[in-house]
């Protein structure tokens, strides 16, 4: 048994040995130029097709020309719709901005208008409860002189206009007017012209007065009167020749007991005249005229 095994693996061995062998022969044949001589060309076989068959196979079928055709209006259609949808969008978005900024300046405008209220209703509440000073016309005396200026002959001012005014101070508002400081200046011009800083030609003083707590001063009640005179000297240059007009700037400066805030009253007047020819107030060195007046009246005023 053991000898007829023997023999078997032996010739499975030769078998496998001629196999190997007869691999490696062919494999050495096929490198061998000698062989590649010998081998048979490849049999290459063209094919002619004409340009109209080209054409035909290229050319496309009719229903493949109505499947793009319906796919390009299927495209054409979705661009139209997504144009509609922009549009609209477009639309719905403008429309909305357009009320937010309604929206948003009526917001403004209400509030605006509630502030204007406020302050509105705040200054009624504090102009109804403060005092209000004026001057009640006409003046009860008033003496006006133009005369040489006897203290310095030769100074660029040398005629002096002299006044005394007494006046009365009316408070026409609904509380105490305290610290009221004030006066009455006058001084000439030889234009008809109104003098543009006559608002601050008189207040200087009068503030400092009322401001000053060592400074003289008085009150008037709500409803109440109070006489004042009030005297005055100012200088006329010596280039003017003719007074056409007299003004007196009045200034009362008074505080009230709510706020404690300090106000004003302005007054200027202008002299009327009473139709009567010049008169020569100086004749030497320098000549001086002024026009007659009886009596002033109220030209421009302010208050705060």
């Amino acid at each position: 048994m053991a000898t007829s095994y023997a023999r078997r693996f032996r010739t499975w061995l030769h078998r496998l040995a001629n196999k190997y062998k007869y691999q490696i022969s062919n494999e050495q044949r096929a490198s061998d130029p000698t062989v590649e001589k010998h081998e048979s060309k490849p049999i290459i076989n063209e094919l002619h097709i004409s340009d109209s068959t080209i054409d035909r196979i290229k050319r496309k079928t009719g229903d493949e020309r109505r499947h793009e055709n319906f796919k390009d209006r299927l495209d054409a259609l979705a661009v139209f719709v997504l144009a509609l949808y922009t549009i609209f969008a477009a639309c719905q978005w403008i429309e909305l901005n357009t009320q937010n900024i309604n929206q948003s300046a009526a917001n403004m405008n209400a509030v605006v208008n509630a502030q204007k209220a406020e302050r509105l209703s705040r200054d009624t509440l504090i102009a109804a409860n403060r005092p209000w000073v004026g001057i009640r016309d006409p003046f009860k005396k008033m003496r006006i002189e133009f005369v040489p200026n006897r203290v310095n002959p030769n100074a660029s001012d040398p005629i002096s206009i002299n006044s005394e005014i007494t006046y009365v101070l009316e408070n026409v508002g609904n509380a105490p007017a305290r610290k009221v400081r004030g006066g009455v200046f006058a001084f000439a011009s030889e234009t008809t012209t109104v003098p543009r800083t006559w608002q601050d030609m008189t207040c200087a003083g009068s503030e400092q007065e009322s401001k000053n707590p060592q400074a003289s001063s008085f009150f008037i009640l709500p409803k109440s009167t109070v006489i004042e005179t009030s005297p005055s000297e100012g200088g006329i240059p010596s280039i003017v020749h003719e007074v056409k007009y007299t003004w007196l700037i009045a200034c009362i400066v008074y505080q009230d007991t709510v706020g404690g805030g300090l106000h004003h009253t302005k007054l200027l007047y202008r002299s009327v005249p009473n139709g009567k020819p010049p008169v020569v107030a100086m004749s030497a060195p320098y000549k001086l005229t002024y026009i007659p007046f009886d009596r002033f009246a109220l030209f421009d005023s302010d208050v705060d």
